[in-house]
Order: C-alpha cells, then structure tokens, then sequence
C-alpha cells in the first residue's frame, strides 16, 4: 500500500472515532482485568464438584444412599415432623436462593463459601442438597426421639419339625399339636385346621403341569394328615429321583411316607442315608424315631442295618450298635450272634463297649450271660480282664458270676487283679465276699498298684468297720510306697474315720513323715477333726531319740552279724 492511501485510511477511521466508542471499549477491558483478578482466588468446594463437576468413580461418595428415610425410615417420627416444617422449609429455600442471587461476580469469594458451608451443615441425611431450616432442624432434635426397638420374628416352623412321628396324635377340630424335636429345647407349634375350600385347591394342585407345585401340594396332604394315593405317588417318585440319597426333597418326602407307616425299601434306605450322616445330629434323631416307628411293622430295617455292623468305619459300626437297641422288631439269632462276635473281637474299644451295650437292652440276657461267664471262667488272659471290664461299664453281676468273679482277685495276672478292684468300685458291691477279697489285697498285695486300688475300691464303696480303720492307719504307718499311704489318708477322709486313737496317731506320723506329698495329707485329716499338728512333745522326742539309737553303727552291726547267722543256720538245717 502506498503512503498516501495509509494516510487516506488513517483519516477515515479518524473520521468514525467517537468518544462514547473509546469509552465502552474501556469499559469492558477494564471489566475483564477486574473479573480476572477477583476469580484468581476463587475455587469451587468439594461439595459442588462432587455435584456439578466430574470426579473419578473411585473418589466418589455413596453414603448417603443408604441413609434411609421416608416410608422406609425406622420411625415415621420424621416423615410427621417433614409435613409439619414443608412451609418454612419451603420459606427458607426462598430466602436461601434469594442470598444465592445477591452473590455477583464483583462479590468477595468467601461469602460464596460460607454460603456453600452452610447449606452443607443444614442438610438431612438421605435428601441430598434439601435444605432445611435451622429452627426446624432444632425443634426436631429437641422433641423426636427415635427408638429403635429390635423386632424379632418368630421363625416359622419347618415341615419336618411338623411331620413328627407321634403315632395316635390325630387333628382335632380346633387345632393339633406338634412337638418339635432336636441338639435343643423341645417346642409346640399350634397349627389351626386348613378351611376346606382351601383343601380343595391344595388337592387340585396335585395335577398342576410345574412339578415343584405337585410336590408341594403332596406334602401339604401329608401335613394336613389327609394323604392320597397321588400325593404318595408323588413323594415316592422324589426318593426315586434322587439316587445319592441326601437330598433335601427325598428326605422331607421319606418323613411324610414314614410316619404315614410306609415301610418300603426305597423309604427305609432314604432315613438310613440320613441317619448315618454325621452333620446331621438332628436328623438323626429324627430319622431314629421313624426308623423305629416302622420296625415294628417289618424286619427290614433290622436286617438293612445289620449290614452296617461290617462297616470298615468304626464310627458307622458303633452307630449301627446303638439303633439296633432302639429297634421295636425282635432280634434274631444271626443279629445276636454277630453283636457277641463284636463284643469280643472287634479291635474298637468303642465298638465291643457298643456291641455290649446293645446286647443288654435286648432280651438277649441269657446269651450274654453266658458268654462272660465261660470268658471268666475259662478264657484267656484277654478275654478275662474284656469280660472284667464290660462287667463294670453294664452293671452286670449276678449269682452265677459271683464265683468266678471272686476269683479274679486272686488271679496269677496283675492287670486282672487290679481290673477286679476297678469293677468292684464301679459296681458299688457291699457283699461281704469282695469286701474280704478287698481286705486281702490291701494286707498281702505284693505290687503297690493293686493295693491302691483296693483301698480305693473300699473307699468307693463306702465300706467302714473298727478292722477297716487300723488297717488304713497301718498303711500309713508302715507301707513303705508314698502311693499307698496317700491312698490309706483319702480313704481315712472319705470313710470318716474317728476314735481317740486316731488324733495322736496323726499327730505322731505328721511329725516323723518325711514325703512331703504324704504330710501334706496328714496335715488335711487334723485339720478336717480339729486337731492340733503338735502332739505330746515329749512323747515325740523320745521316739526320735529312739530311733537314733536303733540306727547306731553298734546297733546296725549286731542285726547284720544275726542276720548272717541265721542264714548259716537255715542253710545248715537243709543239710540235715
């Protein structure tokens, strides 16, 4: 462009300027300048970015959706209390926008802020940005009280706890009772009749296409004890389809079949699977009260758990002992058999205590009878401490055991001598004739461990004669084992032993025992009669004197030079 129409222009654009132009120019560049300035210290709360901005999911907060009001609130305190404020809240959401106007740019930030501040310290939990007045909010802390009280909702009772072998219970035209037995207390549920308009329904329901409804329905004929040829159909084909045997339909359709008195295979094999689980003790207990329902109508439970007695688990052998006894059915031969097979061979504690058990609550008396007596008499070592110890856990002891029982107290084995002492405690016997037996040990037992355990037999027993005592305090004067005179000082105790006698006899023996273990129980029985531990004092220093004297080298040396000369004359009338 040439210079004279740079110039030619210049003066045009001269020719339009205006001073109102200039001015209105100015005006907004100074506007933005100030605008700038003021909104440098400016920053949005975190309140309003988390409501108008964009914030990771991670940062976000989701608490106030599980602060629950309205109708779902615990208490409709504050849904009365909502109504009665909506006015000023409404007045005071008027007034609040009003000052949220009045706020312009040109304002300082920190009235924004404590704006901001104080609608976030005026929020109710749960309504998000609802503002409500403060007065309101006051009025509402100062008279609503929210109580939460626990509500606990009766469990509604199980169909197997309904379905209750009871036989001869029968509805009545009110109501009818059910006990429910379980590992708890026993309860009563009161179940009022079914109207029969309603039974009519459940009983179409057996023809409904969805099979879950028919299975429903049939159990409801069994509850409401009004069971049908299609309702037992259909419970049978529900064992039928569950071929492992432990699922829940198959097992509630077996307890309706059961206590109606079905005592099928299918039907018996179902409560045998359930009661043979070992995390099910209720269930146990249930499947035994029907197992046993329906043995006495056949004796196909009896020979269905006879074949558990050679389970190669113990625990299912002990088991299958214990629900024999509670069978109503009459044992055979082969059963009893195998029990007294058991009882004696089977390598289980446990399971030969079972066994026996099992075969005492049956009448089988006779057999058992037998068989220990012959064990005592003539069995080996084994057998005869086995037969000692079922002896004492049965509480078995009669005539015919009596004699050979005596016998075992003189035994050539120790275990059985001291196994003989243990069933005597258990079985409490006060006959005379194992009371002697007893006495005999405790004076002429050569091994300590039996004569402890005769004199805790008498102790057991509760045996206490003049010749009972003086035998206790010769043990705890002369026996030479610590065991057997803490044994002789229980027994002391226990028996209440009295007599003038016995105080100074104590109070001598505290001052000379020297296992501390043995005084210490002396020290109890003069405490328990109220004695003094210090005796005649003098008394007590001349029998330690003598006794130092006595242990003399002088004294030693002339018993050891007899001793020696009465074994050359024993030795000398051999000879002879």
């Amino acid at each position: 462009m040439s210079h004279k129409a740079s110039q030619t222009t210049m003066s045009l654009q001269h020719a339009n300027w205006r001073p109102e132009h200039h001015s209105k120019r100015r005006e907004e560049c100074l506007y933005k300048q100030f605008l700038n300035n003021t909104s440098q210290h400016l920053s949005f709360s975190e309140e309003v970015i988390c409501e108008m901005g964009t914030i990771s999911y991670r940062k976000f907060d989701f608490s106030w959706l599980f602060h629950t009001t309205g109708p779902l609130a615990p208490s409709t305190t504050l849904k009365k209390k909502k109504k009665h404020g909506k006015k000023k809240r409404n007045c005071y959401m008027n007034t609040l926008t009003q000052e949220e106007g009045r706020i312009s740019l040109q304002a300082p930030a920190q009235n924004k802020t404590n704006l901001l501040q104080q609608r976030k310290q005026h929020r109710i939990p749960g309504y998000g940005l609802s503002p409500i007045s403060i007065n309101v909010q006051n009025h509402l802390n100062k008279t609503a009280t929210v109580t939460v009280k626990h509500i606990e909702i009766p469990q509604t009772p199980r169909l197997q706890d309904i379905l209750n072998p009871r036989p001869g219970s029968h509805v009545t035209e009110n109501a009818f009772t059910q006990e429910n037995f379980s590992a708890q207390h026993s309860k009563k549920w009161k179940l009022k009749v079914v109207p029969q308009d309603l039974q009519a329904l459940i009983v179409s329901a057996l023809e409904d296409p969805v099979k879950r409804v028919q299975m429903t329905s049939a159990v409801c004929q069994y509850a409401m004890r009004t069971p049908n040829t299609p309702a037992r159909d259909i419970l049978r084909s529900m064992i039928k389809q569950d071929p492992s045997g432990t699922g829940a339909d198959s097992w509630l359709a077996a307890q309706c079949l059961a206590i109606d008195g079905d005592a099928s295979q299918a039907v018996i094999q179902r409560l045998l699977s359930q009661h043979f689980l070992r995390d099910a003790l209720s269930d146990q207990e249930q499947s035994m009260k029907l197992l046993s329902h329906i043995s006495s109508k056949t004796t196909l439970v009896r020979s269905l758990l006879a074949e558990e007695l050679n389970s190669a688990n113990w625990r299912m052998r002990v088991q299958a002992c214990t629900s024999i006894a509670q069978l109503k059915s009459q044992i055979n031969k082969d059963v009893c058999n195998k029990l007294i097979h058991m009882m004696w061979n089977d390598w289980s504690c446990a399971v030969r205590h079972a066994a026996a058990l099992a075969l005492s609550k049956l009448n089988v008396a006779r057999e058992m009878h037998s068989e220990l007596s012959e064990k005592l008499e003539e069995g080996p070592t084994a057998w005869r401490l086995e037969a000692l110890i079922l002896i004492g856990q049965l509480k078995i002891m009669t005539p015919k055991l009596l004699p050979t029982f005596l016998q075992c107290f003189k035994d050539d084995y120790v275990t059985v001598r001291k196994q003989a002492c243990l069933t005597a405690a258990s079985l409490m016997m006060e006959d005379q004739s194992v009371v002697d037996q007893l006495i005999n040990l405790m004076q002429n037992e050569p091994i300590w461990e039996v004569k402890v355990e005769a004199i805790n037999a008498l102790k057991k027993i509760g045996w206490m004669s003049p010749a009972v005592q003086e035998l206790l305090m010769w043990a705890v004067h002369h026996e030479e084992e610590p065991s057997v005179r803490i044994a002789a000082c229980e027994a002391l105790s226990t028996l209440d032993a009295k007599g003038p006698e016995l105080q100074h006899f104590l109070q001598e023996r505290y001052a000379l025992e020297r296992n501390a273990e043995v005084q210490r129980h002396i020290k109890d029985l003069l405490k328990k009669h109220g004695y003094s531990l210090q005796g005649d004092e003098s008394k007590i220093h001349e029998i330690k004197l003598q006794m130092e004297q006595l242990c003399t080298k002088h004294i030693i040396a002339q018993k050891v030079l007899l001793l020696e000369e009465m074994g050359k004359q024993q030795q000398q009338n051999l000879l002879y």
